[in-house]
């Protein structure tokens, strides 16, 4: 565990018990405020990280204007606080669940990275890679085949998101003009939980 800052907590000394039972309600409603102060405080300057990455798919594919999901990743990384919220990684179907409720949002940091062999794809075409929850749609970067010795394509890029917690996320390539063949030589794919905000229950 790795604390952002260094947070001073009080010393925590119990006020003294009262004898009539009658008085223990309000009592006891005191004592936890007064042990609730400074675990607030720590709670807010203490976060571990919460990661979950797929890396490495490997299959031939063709792509062309409509979208080719990425799938088929070689591994699947988690640190040991993703099982917190429950995230779930399907490597062969290439996809990230956040695992929240939909009445949630976390702020998440997204990875995109990866090396295409062009194989087939034509020379003056662009091939774009994007990331999806199923309904909103973010670009993570392009590449433009200018030459026609190009062979390798380097995409990829690191946003910032706010996104419903319940989201299911993967990455899928298109190509903006004519179907081709690529190879995808390695990359990797990853979540990182930054924040988050729970729904307010008003009364």
């Amino acid at each position: 565990m790795q604390p952002k800052v260094v947070t001073y907590l009080q010393p925590y000394t119990p006020n003294q018990v009262p004898t009539g039972i009658e008085e223990i309600p309000a009592f006891l409603f005191d004592e936890l405020e007064r042990i609730a102060s400074p675990l607030r405080e720590l709670v807010s300057t203490w976060e571990p990280p919460i990661t979950v990455g797929l890396t490495a798919p490997l299959q031939p594919t063709t792509i062309g204007i409509t979208p080719t999901d990425i799938t088929n990743y070689q591994e699947t990384r988690f640190n040991q606080y993703a099982a917190w919220l429950d995230i779930k990684a399907d490597a062969s179907a290439g996809t990230i669940d956040l695992g929240g409720s939909a009445a949630d949002t976390y702020t998440i940091e997204v990875g995109a990275f990866f090396q295409i062999e062009r194989n087939g794809i034509s020379q003056n075409q662009e091939v774009l890679l994007y990331l999806t929850d199923g309904t909103t749609t973010w670009i993570m970067g392009s590449d433009y085949i200018s030459e026609q010795l190009q062979t390798f394509l380097s995409i990829g890029s690191v946003r910032l998101l706010d996104i419903p917690a319940d989201s299911i996320i993967k990455c899928y390539l298109i190509a903006n003009t004519a179907a081709g063949g690529v190879i995808i030589q390695g990359g990797n794919f990853y979540v990182r939980i930054v924040d988050s905000e729970q729904a307010q229950v008003i009364l």
